[in-house]
């Protein structure tokens, strides 16, 4: 009775709630038909177990149901859904299996927790079945292009909520003109089929969780022939006999259309798309026909072409019925004949075109020609010019000889003129019409001369040739003369005068003008010889003698070319010679020259300079002169510059100008440098005395200008380095990290180009050490002989040396230890330990020696080496004292100034008389 209550209560909760996620985690999903639906809430376990859990379903219809209710009493579950749930009593999750597509509603649950109010959740789910076995059929595939309907349907072997897609190839189909999209898209229907329709169809079906595409289905829609197209190549109105021709035909058809030819009316044999035709002959034209057929459609469609075919122009030869005749006489008949289609003819007389007129006449279509009363003009050549549309061709030449004359004889003189110098030239001409050309005969003064021929050459006249002369004409065809009128020719004699030379220009600038000579004179056959300065003018590349030597052209005249000039003029019996003629000829300026005296580069302040500048022109340049690019006052070939001074330094250079080819030259800068002489050069330092390692620096005071600085350390040059800085222009040195190498002596050459001068040396004491500490001496000795041990190392100041016995002080506090006579107790380590008190550094070594009893030696051995020992001992200790008297008087000599010590020496010094001083390099310093 209690479910019952629970159940009634959770109905009317159901019916009174609103459709929400509320609980569950979604308010929607999908399920896929077969496969398994998890319906989560998101309510966390509660501390006491839920009441009463109730889900319920509303179907597609409406229809609500409990499918299952669960409380701590008893869970009741729908018998459709035994077997596939489950739930979860500690969330209220529901898991529902072989989900079907009658599973599609809203789900609720209601939740009856212990504690609080009721919860309760909505989720709509949709369940779909997968698509599976898309099928397009058609109700047809192969078709006309025609107005006839064409119908598709889709369908599928499994699937819910269904979308369709068609697809021609990669193309959407959507609703709309030919296209009908019914039955939610399965069907298609195309109201009419045309050639763009052909292609690849395809259905493809789509729900929220699949998808599917049909195979394809082809249609191949049949059309055509049309657009009939018949072309011909070469493309030609004409076509020449004996050459190829292609005519070619297309047709818009599918399947590919059939093609038939035909020549006026009668088949070819040839088939297919082309026809070609191979050499054709004239007998080859006609109206081409193209008949396109599809034997699907049944239709066809044809395309005409004329094609004509002309034989070429050939074998053009012209005849006549004679070919010699008499000027008046006739008539001429002249025939062409060739071979070719349609031939057309045009005659020529020469390259004018033959017309019909009055005595010419044109027959057999022109192929003829006729003329009467042939003239001298009438001798052609003659040609026959064949034609037709697409060839000619032209005939051989044919001449025609027209006698006459002679007539109109004409007798000249060349050249024309009243008289004739003794020794010319004169030539007479005979002209005359006559066809053949005439005989020609000669007379003076009615005598007949024995030359012959249209010319008569007189070279050379003389006096005796002076007379009336005439020439006759003979044509032997004619048999006709003819006798000109008479021409008088008169020579007298006459000497060469008045010879001149007339020039176009005397002033002129080289290599850009030119200039033509005219000799004139008077006097009987004159010979010209021309003359630059007395050497005879002969032609060139340049020099043109024209006019039988008369007139001289010289181009591009250079400065050689201005003579003088003379013409010399000569007959058989006379001479003279012109007057010179001189040319100006303006060049320049070039090659200039600038000269500096004294030469140099230097100079002292207060000398005298002169600058001078040169250059070839004509006329003679001006000369401009330049300071450091500016202009100065003076002018003139020479610039003098009186006791310089040093702000005339600097560049100079002079500017060459010709006003007559208005050119100019200007030399290349040359610098001038004007110096005070150096003097008073002294070098200080900052320290003379210093430690080793420390920094040093020099400076150098002179006077003087423009001054170089060459620093030496002793003969070496001091070369800039990273130890080693220059500054102040070179005249301070500065030596960081100085080493005992760097003592000097320093000293500075200063010089300026116009002097030099050296600095007095400058010495650095660098004081360091001691290092390098060394002991010399035995290794053993034996009882009662002397030893000595000598120590050294490099110091300056000289070390303080001590010495040490196994570790104990021997009070020794000199360079050499010596033991006079050794006993087993001098045995041991000696250490050698050497001071210097001003840089406070200390140096030690040590050396073993062996004291030996006199019963392991020889004693005549012994007492050789006691002996020898003892003279070593004194000649070691008079080399000693005499080097320290050496030493102290070079010390009084130089009371305030440290010796300069050089690299290697080694220094020792003795204290007692026992002790000895050895200072390695001493005669070196001598």
């Amino acid at each position: 009775m209690a479910t019952r209550v629970l159940l009634l209560m959770l109905l009317g909760a159901l019916s009174g709630s609103s459709y929400a996620a509320g609980v569950l985690s979604a308010d929607r999903l999908v399920a896929v038909a077969g496969e398994t639906l998890t319906l989560a809430t998101t309510v966390p376990p509660p501390a006491e177990p839920f009441l009463v859990i109730t889900w319920s379903v509303t179907d597609m219809h409406g229809a609500t149901r409990i499918f299952i209710s669960s409380s701590s009493v008893a869970n009741v579950t729908a018998p459709e859904y035994r077997d596939r749930i489950t739930l979860l009593r500690h969330t209220g999750s529901l898991e529902l299996r072989n989900v079907s597509l009658r599973d599609t509603g809203n789900f609720r649950i209601t939740i009856v927790p212990a504690v609080g109010g009721h919860q309760n959740g909505n989720c709509k789910v949709d369940v779909h079945e997968r698509i599976s076995g898309v099928v397009l059929v058609a109700s047809g595939t192969d078709l006309l292009e025609s107005n006839r309907p064409l119908r598709m349907s889709c369908s599928v072997a499994a699937g819910s909520g269904l979308s369709f897609q068609w697809l021609n190839g990669s193309s959407l189909m959507t609703a709309g003109g030919r296209v009908q999209i019914t039955s939610g898209g399965s069907k298609l229907t195309l109201s009419r089929v045309t050639r763009y329709d052909q292609g690849s169809f395809r259905c493809h079906v789509f729900n929220v969780i699949s998808n599917g595409t049909s195979d394809p289905v082809q249609l191949y829609i049949s059309y055509g022939p049309e657009n009939i197209q018949l072309t011909t190549s070469p493309s030609l109105k004409y076509h020449l006999e004996g050459s190829n021709i292609n005519l070619s035909c297309s047709a818009g058809s599918r399947p590919p259309a059939v093609f038939q030819w035909s020549l006026d009316g009668d088949p070819l044999a040839a088939s297919g798309p082309e026809l070609r035709l191979q050499n054709v002959l004239h007998s080859q034209s006609g109206n081409y026909r193209c008949q396109a057929f599809n034997n699907r459609t049944m239709k066809s469609k044809t395309r005409h072409s004329p094609i004509t075919i002309i034989a070429p122009v050939s074998s053009v030869e012209i005849k006549t019925n004679a070919t010699e005749m008499f000027e008046f006489s006739g008539p001429v008949s002249m025939s062409c004949s060739s071979a070719g289609t349609s031939p057309s003819f045009r005659w020529l007389n020469g390259s004018v075109e033959v017309m019909e007129g009055e005595r010419v006449r044109l027959t057999d279509g022109g192929a003829k020609l006729t003329v009467v009363n042939m003239t001298r003009y009438d001798q052609g050549p003659f040609r026959c010019h064949v034609f037709n549309t697409i060839t000619n061709s032209t005939s051989d030449p044919v001449v025609l000889t027209v006698y006459f004359g002679p007539e109109n004889i004409n007798l000249t003189s060349r050249p024309s003129q009243e008289n004739y110098d003794e020794g010319s030239d004169v030539d007479l001409i005979c002209s005359v019409n006559s066809g053949p050309p005439p005989k020609f005969v000669w007379f003076r003064n009615g005598v007949l001369l024995s030359q012959a021929g249209s010319e008569l050459k007189l070279m050379n006249v003389h006096l005796h040739q002076s007379g009336n002369y005439s020439c006759q004409a003979f044509n032997d065809k004619t048999m006709k003369n003819l006798t000109s009128e008479p021409v008088a020719i008169l020579v007298k004699r006459s000497e060469i005068s008045n010879v001149v030379i007339i020039a176009s220009s005397t002033d002129m600038e080289e290599l850009s003008s030119s200039v033509r000579l005219l000799c004139s004179s008077t006097g009987s056959f004159p010979t010209f010889v021309w003359r630059n300065g007395s050497s005879e003018l002969a032609a060139s590349d340049r020099v043109q003698i024209g006019g039988k030597g008369v007139a001289v052209t010289i181009s591009n005249v250079s400065r050689y070319d201005e003579g003088p000039y003379t013409c010399h003029v000569f007959n058989n019996f006379s001479s003279a010679t012109s007057t010179p003629l001189k040319l100006a000829i303006s060049y320049g300026p070039e090659s200039i020259f600038f000269q500096l005296y004294p030469s140099g580069e230097y100079f002292v302040r207060g000398s005298n300079l002169s600058l001078s500048c040169s250059a070839a022109s004509r006329p003679p340049a001006l000369f401009e002169w330049f300071f450091n690019g500016d202009l100065l006052s003076q002018v003139g070939a020479v610039l003098n510059l009186q006791k310089v001074q040093e702000n005339q330094s600097g560049n100079y250079n002079c500017r060459a100008f010709n006003n007559k080819t208005e050119k100019y030259q200007t030399t290349k800068p040359s610098a001038i440098f004007i110096q005070t002489p150096v003097s008073n050069v002294s070098l200080t330092s900052n320290l003379t005395v210093m430690f080793e390692f420390s920094s040093a620096t020099m400076s150098c005071s002179t006077a003087g200008s423009g001054l170089s600085f060459l620093w030496l350390n002793g003969s070496s040059e001091v070369s800039a380095s990273h130890r080693v800085h220059f500054s102040d222009g070179g005249s301070t040195l500065t030596v960081v990290n100085v080493t005992r190498n760097d003592q000097g002596p320093f000293s500075v050459n200063v010089s300026n180009g116009v002097s030099a001068a050296l600095s007095r040396p400058l010495h650095l004491f660098i004081q360091y050490g001691p290092d390098s500490l060394t002991i010399e001496g035995p290794d053993s000795v034996f009882v009662g002989q002397h030893a000595m041990l000598l120590c050294s190392a490099l110091s300056v100041p000289t070390a303080i040396f001590s010495w040490l016995l196994n570790g104990k002080p021997m009070g020794v506090h000199a360079a050499a230890l010596v033991i006079a006579a050794s006993q087993h107790w001098d045995a041991g380590e000696y250490v050698c330990t050497a001071r210097n008190a001003i840089t406070g550094q200390s140096a030690s070594g040590s050396q073993k020696l062996a004291v030996l009893d006199l019963s392991d030696c020889n004693c005549w051995t012994s007492v050789t080496v006691a002996a020898a020992v003892a003279v070593g001992c004194c000649v070691v200790v008079a080399m000693v004292i005499g080097l320290i008297l050496y030493g102290l008087r070079r010390r009084k000599r130089h009371r305030n100034i440290y010796p300069t010590l050089k690299r290697g020496r080694k220094s020792m010094r003795l204290k007692q008389s026992d002790m000895y001083k050895i200072a390695a390099g001493t005669q070196s310093e001598r």
